[in-house]
């Protein structure tokens, strides 16, 4: 009797068994991926300025007058000052390099004047004419691109419309391949290795001006002249779909 009891439960640990075995989920989990190249919108250019003298406060004069005169200029030009940022302000010593010993010969002052605007050629063709005409000295000029948000945005959302398409059509295909189909989907991960940015730098162009230049070196022409480069931005979401057998 006690056999026969046992034998009982042994089947019925099978049957168990077997039950929850049937009832693993089967699942197909993959990336969907989407690329897209787009043209920067946005022109960011900085304009360094340094104050140099024996005297301290008269390299912080000489540098807040160049300062103004950048500012007047960028006024001038069309720009207002709201559109203006100042940073990077700092003050050191200035030493001069002979034969591997220092010696100080003053102080130096500098800081960052940042323009951003929508890129428009012609208008960074005359920005660049003016300064390099009047003789700016002191300042060197820094021309990079950016990615306007609207157009982040916009893309952004367009990408991980397509990656999702992209990861449904894996799953379609590795299902018929495997003899199975998709019942539904059962988790999505967003950011997975996304290589999306806030900020993209497509070519930078340095001009320093000063009263050396001459009419060969002007900027104008140069800046006509200038390639911006495309940008590829990316999105890729991770999808686990359920499946079940045909």
């Amino acid at each position: 009797m006690i056999k026969n009891i046992f034998f009982g439960f042994s089947l019925l640990m099978v049957f168990i068994s077997f039950a929850q075995n049937t009832s693993v989920e089967q699942t197909i989990s993959l990336l969907g991926e989407a690329t897209k190249k787009v043209n920067p919108d946005v022109a960011m250019i900085s304009f360094s300025i340094t104050g140099k003298d024996k005297e301290e406060n008269v390299a912080l004069t000489k540098l807040n007058t160049q300062t103004q005169q950048v500012i007047d200029k960028l006024v001038n030009a069309g720009f207002t000052k709201d559109q203006l940022k100042i940073a990077d302000y700092n003050l050191n010593e200035d030493y001069d390099y002979l034969n591997g010993k220092s010696k100080k010969i003053g102080y130096v002052a500098a800081q960052t004047i940042v323009l951003k605007f929508k890129l428009e050629k012609e208008k960074l063709s005359k920005l660049f004419g003016k300064f390099s005409n009047e003789k700016t000295e002191n300042v060197t000029v820094n021309f990079g691109t950016e990615i306007s948000d609207e157009i982040q945005e916009k893309t952004t959302n367009e990408l991980i419309i397509l990656a999702i398409q992209d990861a449904t059509k894996k799953a379609n295909i590795i299902a018929g391949a495997s003899k199975l189909k998709i019942k539904t989907t059962k988790d999505i991960e967003y950011k997975v290795a996304s290589n999306s940015y806030n900020t993209y730098a497509a070519g930078e162009t340095r001009v320093r001006f000063s009263s050396a230049m001459t009419k060969n070196d002007t900027a104008e022409s140069s800046f006509l002249n200038i390639n911006v480069n495309e940008v590829e931005l990316s999105e890729t979401i991770k999808i686990i779909f359920l499946v079940e057998a045909l």
